[in-house]
């Protein structure tokens, strides 16, 4: 089982599907504490659970490039091997393991709860050396 750190989620598709937002994904996020950003090629996302948003209008990149989710990680300060990257779009979640990172590609809440029970371990951010 691999220990994460923190969770990069995208907007459009996990977090926000058809248009509403995805109670159940905001809610685990919320009441576990979780450390979690967006990285999205939708700009004007705006959140204030998250660590940070990263779009085309503040990092000037679009998923899949890998300066992406390099200038994310930078903006987020964790290794890739401390995160876990969740798309709906293989594209871009393969883009994500190339430089490193851990991903999961989001098919629906309940394949993403056992992928996550099952395959990582969470560990706060605030234990981190």
């Amino acid at each position: 089982m691999k220990e994460i750190k923190h969770f990069i989620f995208d907007w459009q598709g996990v977090l926000e599907i058809r248009g509403k937002i995805n109670k159940e994904i905001f809610t685990w996020i919320r009441e576990n504490k979780i450390s979690a950003s967006v990285l999205t090629n939708c700009p004007g996302v705006e959140d204030s659970l998250f660590l940070t948003i990263s779009h085309p209008g503040n990092i000037k990149k679009i998923k899949p490039n890998e300066e992406a989710f390099l200038i994310h990680l930078r903006k987020i300060n964790f290794k890739p091997e401390e995160v876990v990257f969740i798309d709906d779009n293989p594209i871009n979640t393969d883009a994500a393991r190339r430089v490193g990172l851990e991903s999961l590609r989001y098919i629906n809440n309940e394949i993403f709860f056992k992928e996550i029970e099952n395959e990582f371990r969470y560990s706060s951010p605030n234990n981190r050396s």
